[in-house]
């Protein structure tokens, strides 16, 4: 009988660990993959990509901006799990043109590094133009399932 209840209760443990698995997550998209960083030119230019630059921190890093200066953009800062940290420069590169250039992260911690990278390329496509949020919302008007 000792070998019956030992085997049970092994069973049960393993039933119980095999429960609790978690599936790995999603790999982070690759660097190569990533959209470029965002380059304006030109006074209007410049300035309505700083604009979507202001909202784009915002929306990818689901926090509030803090600070706003014409060549730098920060959140509040957050320790909160789903939540980043964003700080955004706008660089000088010559000839009139300058680079728009989003960096977030969730440090001291580490449970954000693997969805950096769809972040950046997330706040890159909206500061070019692109807006993820209304094309879904689109998408599901087009083909509601």
């Amino acid at each position: 009988m000792k070998i019956g209840v030992s085997a049970i209760a092994v069973g049960g443990v393993m039933s119980a660990l095999v429960g609790c698995a978690v599936p790995p997550p999603k790999p982070d998209l690759p660097l190569d993959k990533i959209a470029p960083t965002p380059i304006c030119e030109g006074d209007q230019q410049c300035s309505r990509m700083w604009g979507s630059a202001i909202e784009g921190i915002s929306i990818v890093s689901r926090m509030k901006v803090m600070t706003v200066t014409d060549n730098f953009i920060q959140t509040y800062p957050t320790r909160d799990v789903g939540f980043l940290n964003g700080q955004v420069y706008k660089e000088k590169i010559g000839d009139g043109k300058y680079a728009i250039r989003g960096r977030f992260n969730c440090d001291p911690y580490t449970w954000c590094h693997g969805f950096q990278n769809q972040t950046q390329h997330t706040f890159n496509l909206y500061v070019q133009g692109y807006e993820p949020v209304k094309k879904i919302e689109e998408e599901k008007v087009l083909d509601p399932k």
